[in-house]
């Protein structure tokens, strides 16, 4: 006999893009020197259709983007350790 398959656990799984300015053309950012302006991430639990959370990190206010959660930060070090932690959808 074969032992009955349970489905996958609710992992989120959270795909994140940073965002840069843009360097002059043939130059690659430096993180000494050029700051991450914008964390986006998409939460999503193995297995559902749907994501259950779409959030920005920005640095500095921003305006309001429809379908996500907005959030605004003083400085990039806030930023990172805010989206580092996963802290606005509970950590992993």
């Amino acid at each position: 006999p074969v032992p009955s398959q349970s489905p996958p656990s609710p992992l989120p799984v959270p795909p994140s893009a940073l965002q840069l300015p843009a360097p002059p053309p043939g130059v690659f950012p430096e993180p000494q020197q050029d700051s991450v302006i914008q964390v986006a991430s998409v939460v999503q639990r193995q297995g559902a259709p749907e994501p259950f959370l779409r959030v920005v990190f920005c640095l500095q206010p921003t305006a309001p983007i429809l379908g996500c959660q907005v959030l605004s930060f003083p400085s990039e070090k806030q930023l990172l350790q805010v989206w580092g932690r996963g802290s606005c959808w509970g950590g992993f």
